[in-house]
């Protein structure tokens, strides 16, 4: 008999929500099939870095500012990237395009920020059941 199981992180209910109420989640990317041509040298000229779609809303109160770099993180990692303002993102949420890997990052790495924990019933990890915060990054390599 089919029963619903709420996320395990990405839940209102979380208290982590209180601490990280933003819901990471990834997208295919456009210029890769998942991590495939990563370091293709014509595809890294159309996608040269890493970045994260943020609603202007969130990052105004954050004072993110369009095209700056952020560090999006949690308690078991974090990741820089550059802020791409849409407003075809929901407020609460951020979307970056999976298959970037750790030496392509100013710092830190996608992966870093999600679970280990996995659905038992699917067997699989959920990409889209991270909870984080963003912040204007104040790395040395601005």
């Amino acid at each position: 008999m089919a029963h619903w199981f709420p996320p395990l992180e990405a839940w209102p209910e979380n208290e982590l929500y209180s601490k990280y109420p933003l819901v990471l989640m990834s997208e295919r990317p456009r210029y890769r099939v998942h991590s495939q041509w990563f370091n293709t040298p014509l595809l890294r000229e159309l996608d040269p870095e890493p970045f994260v779609k943020i609603n202007p809303a969130d990052a105004e109160a954050r004072g993110i500012v369009d095209g700056s770099y952020v560090e999006c993180f949690n308690d078991r990692g974090a990741a820089v990237a550059k802020a791409v303002f849409s407003e075809a993102i929901r407020p609460g949420a951020l979307l970056y395009p999976k298959g970037w890997q750790l030496n392509q990052h100013k710092a830190g790495g996608w992966s870093l920020l999600s679970s280990t924990e996995f659905d038992v019933f699917a067997v699989n990890n959920n990409f889209m059941d991270v909870l984080c915060e963003v912040r204007t990054w104040k790395g040395d390599d601005e």
